[in-house]
């Protein structure tokens, strides 16, 4: 079994000309990811994802500094497969 885990931060920048002269600002995003794999027998292998990545919602998007999540789950499962290749 392999577990991994990472983490990341979206930094933005000002942009003082966004629509009709406004201003628009970001506050910075951040990030987790972790993943577990696990190898059975004859290449067969599975992996369990998940990320959860966070920011302020900003003002002028409909609220004031309240935290946005957002969540995501993720399953593979790889099984080989031996198909017969066509001779020419």
């Amino acid at each position: 079994m392999q577990v991994e885990i990472t983490g990341g931060v979206q930094f933005f920048t000002v942009n003082y000309d966004f629509y009709q002269g406004k201003t628009r600002s970001q506050a910075p995003i951040g990030s987790i990811q972790g993943h577990i794999n696990y190898n059975f027998r004859k290449g067969i292998w599975v992996a369990l994802d998940g990320t959860i990545t966070g920011a302020d919602i900003p003002p002028w998007m409909g609220g004031g500094k309240r935290p946005a999540k957002e969540y995501a789950v993720g399953l593979t499962v790889a099984i080989p497969w031996d198909s017969p290749v066509p001779k020419n």
